[in-house]
């Protein structure tokens, strides 16, 4: 949940932050449904941006933000390196397109509404991505009306990859733990309140579900949901096979090959920003490297991996995810400031450090500048080393005594001359 009122996951940095309690040495068994289910919601989202096309786009256009930063701070000549960085045009021309198909990403699509219905839809072009020469720059735009504490309001949501991203997770929560809310939220109720204006055909949940992530294969999911919609409305008979069909053959044929071919830019853009050579990012990268590379393979083998999980058993999905956490987990953190890492991150050598850096690195490239570090807010976690710990092991600014912040300690890990920055 981007508000962050019960978790947040930070997409393209593998980290979860929770703002519940966890008991780690119980997940897949216990049924703490507020805790748990929160926690399998935000660790869902990690799932969909490792090993999902447009998840593995969002990854491309971070690595290579960042690499663009870091280059420019190793290189520079100038006495005095501004804190805002100024983007390659080409970088800058993929991130454009990518926060646009992600659709709106605005708080009020996280507050609980009492009442909620769609009064109209429909696709629009996208002049700043027209300009791009992206060629179909078409992107769904939904008119609703909302209740809240007895105000009317009408809203136009821009319907993008979040909100099919969140009401996959809410989905599998309530699959999970059975979870209803009296009130309505935009982003987890869309694609279902969508489907029901659009097609105006009720289906089982799952039906839902297979169209979404077969969505999220795509590098717009927004635009190819609401295409596929208006097709399944004219359609008198839906079934499996038919959006099967559908989704491989009339509306992207090649998509498992646009997914290898994404997956394998999103790794070679992570291989030159974290070398395995490196001595300072070696466990990272080989971790990520290898758990990114099973999932892929796991879904060439079954490309629609989630609807079959969430077509499992409840007990039996809550068993594979935590299985999942075996094969690749983010650095999590509790309301306690606890952190969980699984033993295959320990035993590679990988330690908070390394994830640590990466949220320092999302507030580089989100344009906060290298001033501001929000982990300083937990940098007295409970774990065999602390932030404040790592931040003091090897002060750059010598000089000055001063304690660094996450960002400080990636740049000694990149080995950037760091000493240059204002």
């Amino acid at each position: 949940m981007r508000s962050g009122i019960c978790g947040e996951y930070y997409r393209d940095c593998f980290i979860i932050k929770l703002n519940v309690p966890i008991d780690f040495s119980n997940v897949g068994k216990s049924d703490d449904a507020e805790h748990l289910g929160t926690f399998f919601h935000e660790y869902f989202h990690f799932l969909q941006n490792m090993c999902t096309t447009f998840g593995n786009l969002s990854m491309t256009v971070f690595y290579a933000k960042v690499r663009n930063i870091l280059y420019k701070l190793a290189n520079s000549t100038e006495i005095e390196i501004s804190r805002n960085i100024e983007p390659n045009p080409e970088i800058d021309d993929w991130a454009i397109r990518q926060e646009i198909v992600v659709g709106d990403m605005d708080s009020w699509t996280y507050e609980p509404y009492d009442f909620m219905s769609i009064t109209g839809a429909r696709l629009v072009k996208d002049e700043i991505w027209e300009e791009l020469g992206y060629g179909d720059c078409s992107l769904p735009q939904i008119d609703l009306f909302l209740t809240q504490n007895r105000k009317k309001f009408q809203k136009t949501l821009n319907f993008g990859a979040m909100s099919i991203m969140e009401s996959m997770a809410d989905m599998l929560d309530r699959k999970l733990y059975g979870r209803s809310r009296a009130e309505e939220y935009v982003q987890y109720h869309i694609c279902k309140r969508l489907w029901d204006y659009v097609v105006k055909k009720a289906v089982p949940s799952d039906i839902i579900f297979r169209c979404c992530e077969y969505a999220l294969m795509d590098y717009n999911p927004g635009r190819l949901y609401f295409n596929a919609l208006r097709i399944f409305a004219k359609w008198d008979v839906i079934t499996e096979d038919k959006i099967d069909d559908f989704f491989t053959n009339c509306i992207q044929p090649s998509y498992k090959k646009i997914y290898s071919d994404m997956f394998s830019e999103m790794m070679n853009q992570f291989r030159e920003l974290v070398p395995i050579k490196n001595v300072y990012t070696e466990g990272l990268a080989r971790y990520v490297s290898e758990f990114c590379s099973q999932f892929h393979e796991l879904r060439e083998c079954d490309p629609l991996l989630f609807t079959q999980l969430y077509r499992s058993e409840s007990d039996a999905v809550k068993i594979i995810l935590a299985q999942f956490m075996h094969i690749a987990a983010p650095l999590i953190i509790d309301c306690k400031n606890e952190t969980y890492m699984p033993d295959a991150l320990q035993s590679d050598g990988v330690g908070m450090e390394e994830y640590a850096s990466f949220y320092a690195l999302y507030k580089m490239a989100s344009g906060l500048g290298t001033n501001k570090c929000e982990l300083f807010d937990i940098c007295k976690v409970n774990a065999h080393e602390s932030i404040s710990d790592i931040c003091l092991k090897e002060p750059l600014l010598s000089r000055k005594q001063e304690r660094l912040c996450a960002l400080g300690q990636f740049l000694y890990m990149w080995q950037v001359k760091v000493e240059r920055l204002t």
